[in-house]
């Protein structure tokens, strides 16, 4: 039996950072934030959820480890299609 995740990979997650960073956006994350998990090596946040934030935007709730804690990013609902993936683990 597997389980499933969603989740956004790292290298796509600073660009969805950036653009909310860049566009007002009104969460996004801690540019120092990005970088720190870059240089620990992650790999992948997990969306522990999403919820519809307003008319034009999507809010992320990230998991990317204990350190971190809740990240929260706003992303268009393009942008949540395009970047949030299914991830499948199989159970051992």
């Amino acid at each position: 039996m597997s389980k499933s995740y969603q989740v956004v990979y790292l290298s796509d997650l600073e660009k969805l950072n950036n653009k909310s960073i860049s566009m007002g956006r009104n969460q996004n994350i801690p540019v120092q934030t990005i970088k720190e998990l870059k240089a620990n090596g992650t790999v992948v946040a997990v969306v522990s959820m999403s919820f519809l934030h307003n008319e034009v935007e999507q809010r992320l709730v990230l998991y990317a480890g204990e350190k971190y804690g809740t990240l929260l990013c706003d992303v268009s609902f393009n942008d949540f299609k395009k970047y949030v993936k299914t991830l499948n683990m199989e159970a051992e």
